[in-house]
């Protein structure tokens, strides 16, 4: 069976083709448009233009999903058109390219043939219509929900509504994929050469969905059976990472960019270009000078907050300013000439060291919980989800408290050796799985993290709840049951 997977949940326009034969799956195309550069300028997501890009985008990713599906004669068209995309010019075919799709059209580009033939050649490479249900922006919802619905109306399929923070969970069964990119437009295309088998998954397993909108601890005891653990009380981690980037005016996205920066940091602790006098200086030292609180770290549940480190963080910056360390609005500040001596230092070094600490603080927070929660409630296996979990450093502690936890108790810790990709060397790069005596850790290839729509698809292969099309509406506010 093939699934057509839509997710338009926030600012990611995404369509994906799963196939499916008994244990095995074939990603036959899995196309993502991202908002990304049209939202940096504004420092986040704007609601009103992530809807409007969206409703931009939609046909042009639909046709660019069914392009491997379908036979070429049906994407035929006589007259072209230039649909802008991310920014760049891409010829998607006449303005009723997404018609033809549906309905084919004269090979000789005459005019579009609407024959129940070249219909039934579209429909028939379609089982059944995926799509996000909620949580989620409303307007972007809409948008994938209308085009979900048009979809199972004309081609006279079965729809499957689609919980956003399941579908990340489950883009844990999804096994990495070769990736293709278009560097003339911000569609990323990616398509599976050989059939896949689904991992073995053991239940319970506990999982921590972790993004900019969603930060939660999920256990689930079977397909189609969860329950919520821990989730945050305010901000999510990814906002988090988004808010202390923007008070140490690293921009947007803040996770991507909080790395980066915290990457510098420890590059330059063991840098022989450090000077002397500069090591032994309260600021260089991270642990005696720089230190954020780590929200609800030691509770008696497994929830979180966020809002009290993200304050901290302005304070801190506060702080440095009424020092008159020469730290102000203006961030792209040159070398600081304030501080003498041994504390000497630039902006940039300060705002690396801000970043650092700030990575270490969240992932500390998250990787202490998800693992006391895995204990209390036996899980078997841990999964990650949620774009934070693209995250080099989250992934490596995860990797590292695996290994040790069944450790005998005077042997050293497993030593951080990391690879090009941020893994620990020696890991099963297929399924990204780390196995002990009690527990296995999954986690999704870093380009299923984010939002994509291969997730939306082998959710509703795993939780086939069929609906008309006619019963179908878009919920944001959308609980796990």
């Amino acid at each position: 069976m093939k699934i057509l997977g839509i997710e338009t949940s926030c600012d990611e326009t995404a369509v994906a083709i799963l196939e499916i034969q008994a244990s095995t799956f074939k990603i036959v195309s899995n196309v993502v448009s991202s908002q990304v550069q049209t939202h940096a300028k504004y420092g986040g997501v704007v609601p009103e233009v992530a809807a409007r890009k969206h409703a931009e985008n939609i046909m042009p990713v639909i046709i660019e999903a069914l392009k491997d599906v379908l036979p070429s004669q049906i994407l035929f068209t006589r007259r072209k058109f230039q649909r802008n995309l991310g920014g760049q010019a891409k010829t998607w075919g006449s303005k009723s390219a997404f018609n033809n799709t549906l309905t084919g059209v004269n090979p000789n580009g005459v005019a579009p043939v609407r024959t129940r033939q070249t219909t039934k050649s579209a429909a028939s490479e379609i089982n059944a219509i995926a799509v996000t249900q909620g949580p989620g922006l409303i307007t972007s919802l809409r948008v994938g929900a209308e085009a979900a619905r048009t979809l199972s109306c004309v081609w006279n399929k079965p729809l499957i509504p689609i919980n956003h923070v399941i579908a990340h969970i489950y883009s844990n069964w999804l096994t990495p994929i070769r990736e293709i990119r278009n560097p003339k437009s911000e569609i990323r295309n990616k398509s599976q050469i050989l059939n896949s088998k689904f991992p073995n998954i053991n239940f319970p397993a506990l999982c921590l969905v972790v993004s900019g909108g969603h930060t939660l601890l999920v256990l689930m005891k079977n397909h189609g059976k969860f329950e919520i653990v821990g989730q945050t009380l305010d901000d999510a981690a990814g906002e988090c990472f988004d808010k202390t980037a923007k008070i140490l005016g690293l921009g947007y996205p803040g996770g991507p960019a909080i790395a980066r920066q915290a990457e510098q940091w420890k590059s330059a602790q063991t840098s022989v270009g450090v000077s002397a006098s500069l090591r032994k200086s309260k600021i260089y030292n991270l642990k005696s000078n720089i230190q954020l609180p780590r929200p609800m770290l030691n509770s008696n549940d497994f929830n979180f907050s966020f809002s009290g480190l993200k304050t901290a963080v302005l304070y801190k910056m506060r702080d440095m300013k009424s020092a008159s360390c020469g730290i102000g609005a203006d961030m792209s500040a040159e070398v600081l000439t304030k501080a003498e001596g041994t504390r000497r230092f630039t902006a940039s070094i300060f705002i690396n060291q801000m970043a650092y600490e700030i990575q270490n603080a969240i992932i500390d927070v998250l990787v202490a919980k998800t693992i006391r929660a895995a204990k209390k409630y036996n899980a078997k296996t841990i999964m990650l989800g949620g774009g934070v979990a693209a995250n080099k450093e989250l992934r490596k502690r995860f990797q590292e408290e695996i290994q040790n936890l069944k450790q005998p108790p005077h042997s050293p810790p497993v030593p951080r050796q990391v690879g090009e990709q941020g893994e620990i060397e020696g890991v099963k790069k297929q399924n990204l799985t780390i196995t002990n005596q009690q527990l296995k850790l999954f986690m999704p290839e870093t380009s299923y993290c984010t939002d994509n729509a291969a997730m939306i698809a082998i959710a509703a292969y795993f939780n086939p709840k069929k609906i008309s099309w006619k019963d179908f509406e878009p919920d944001p506010n959308l609980m796990i049951k």
